[in-house]
Parts: C-alpha cells; sequence; structure tokens
C-alpha cells in the first residue's frame, strides 16, 4: 500500500526547505520555540514508526487527543505518515460523549499528551468491555518539541478508554527502538526489510481510502461520524493553496480546534506549501 500524496508532497518541500522554519510557538514562559521543515518530517516518521511497533498499519484508526502546542501538528503528521486515518477528539469532552465515540469508531490505539485525556477519564465507568491501560511516558528526548518545563511528569494515570493508549513522548522513544533494531537487522544482513508506515517501500505519491473521520456535535441527536477520503484533502489543499496564495513566505494560524476540518487542512496546506505554521496557546 502507497503513502499518502500528502506526505510526498510534505517530504519534497522538506528536501527544498531543510533548515525552514515550519512550526513556531511560545513555550510556557513566553520563550519563543521553531522547529525545521528535515526536523519535523524526522520526528513524524519516528512517531510513524512508533505507531508500526505497536501494531498500527494503514487504513487503521488513531484516537488523537493532542489538543495544544505542536504536539497537534505532530500527531496529525505522524498518523498520516503512517498511513492510518486521523480520529481527532476532544480531551476536555464530557466523557460520555468520548466513550460513545470511541465505541463508535473503533480506534487501534489512541494517542494523547502525557496527563490530559488520560487523567480526565481515569476510573469513572468505562465503555463496556474497556480494558484499563496505564503506561509510564518517560521524558521526550526531543528538546525540538518539548522544553524542560513542558515535559510531562514520568507517568501518566491509567484510563478507561477501551484501547490501547499512548502518549506522544513515549511513541516516539519507541519509534527509535524499532528504527534501531532495523538498523541493526540490516547490518546483520538480514533479509527483513521495513513494511510498516515509514518504510522505504511505502514512499510513493498514491491515495489511501480515508485521511481523517470527524465527529458532529450531536446536538440533534447521537454524534455521527463523517469520512474525508484521503484524495479529497489532498484536492482541498491544493486548491486551498492556490486560493489563498499559501507558499514559502506564508505565515498561517493555526486558529481551530484539531477537532475541526479545518486544522487538518491548515496543516497540510501551510506545510505542503512550504509555509510556516504559527501556534498559540489556548
Amino acid at each position: 500500500m502507497e503513502e499518502n500524496a500528502l506526505m510526498f508532497d510534505l517530504r519534497r518541500t522538506a528536501a527544498r526547505r531543510v533548515c525552514a522554519t515550519a512550526v513556531a510557538w511560545h513555550a510556557s514562559g513566553g520563550t519563543p520555540r521553531t522547529i525545521a521543515y528535515d526536523e519535523l518530517v524526522s520526528l513524524a516518521e519516528t512517531a510513524a514508526r512508533g505507531l508500526h511497533a505497536l501494531g498500527v498499519r494503514p487504513g487503521d484508526r488513531v484516537a488523537d487527543f493532542c489538543d495544544e502546542g505542536p504536539s497537534v501538528v505532530l500527531a496529525i503528521l505522524a498518523i498520516g505518515c503512517a498511513g492510518a486515518v486521523l480520529v481527532p477528539l476532544d480531551p476536555a469532552a464530557p466523557p460520555l460523549r468520548l466513550r460513545r465515540l470511541i465505541l463508535d469508531s473503533q480506534p487501534a490505539i489512541a494517542l494523547c499528551s502525557a496527563g490530559s485525556a488520560m487523567v480526565r477519564l481515569a476510573g469513572g465507568g468505562g465503555a463496556s468491555g474497556a480494558s484499563t491501560h496505564s503506561c509510564d511516558a518517560p521524558a521526550c528526548t526531543s528538546r525540538a518539541f518539548f522544553s524542560e518545563e513542558e515535559r510531562p511528569a514520568s507517568d501518566c494515570a491509567g484510563c478507561e478508554l477501551g484501547v490501547k493508549t499512548v502518549t506522544l513522548e513515549l511513541l516516539l522513544e519507541l519509534g527509535r527502538s524499532f528504527q534501531r533494531t532495523q538498523r541493526e537487522a540490516a547490518a546483520s544482513g538480514s533479509t527483513a526489510t521495513e513494511q510498516g508506515p515509514a518504510g522505504e517501500s511505502l514512499r510513493r505519491a498514491g491515495s489511501l481510502p480515508l485521511s481523517h473521520l470527524v465527529y458532529t456535535s450531536g446536538s440533534s441527536g447521537t454524534p455521527k461520524g463523517v469520512a474525508c477520503p484521503a484524495a479529497a484533502l489532498h484536492s482541498y489543499c491544493l486548491a486551498k493553496v492556490a486560493a489563498q496564495r499559501i507558499d514559502a513566505s506564508s505565515r498561517v494560524l493555526l486558529a481551530s480546534a484539531h477537532t475541526w476540518d479545518p486544522c487538518v487542512g491548515d496543516v497540510w496546506s501551510t506545510l505542503s506549501a512550504g509555509g510556516t505554521l504559527c501556534l498559540v496557546s489556548r
């Protein structure tokens, strides 16, 4: 299976704008921070390998609770790089709504920043058949995304999501470990090749069936999932770049919540065009 065309476009742009700023934000305390295109793509690929190491395959759904700061961008890119289907969920939503959406979407894994959705759902009457999963989240070694004051505590609370839950920080660690294993296998003369989401066999332009699955508010009844094909998102981003004249000189404010379609479109269109995503704290 081939990776989505947007990731192909992003890699092509990153190759041209290696040291250019991809994402800009202010860390805790107001310190300005940036990350370049080459490091952003590297982190996305590492996180995608982490998803692969946990058994996520192209077409699987991944619940995304990363709703603040640069983690928003990295989670979207990592899931796309893995060829998985993004299911953005609001960790501040009522627990009952979250459990219903999880039961409906049936994600293979839930991805969140340490202490966010996990703490909110801890200990409160999980979905039928759900099992409690707790994880230990080591401090992230990527200083590009997490400053000392932003790094999470050493472990996070258990939750009853009904799916395996992993922090973005731990996912990066798993991805690095997975990559080391692949390199060691290659060095030993093993014929095994990486067939996962970030494998060379997947680095061709193509189209996966779905990009993301977003849910309606449910104000008129049960929340409904709206599936967006990957090809449709790609076409939308190309049209958005042309209509809004987004290019390498553009600085785009990521103002929409990660659970809204505009957020996904802004991330992919801005980065594929070589612009800079500007983040603000909520």
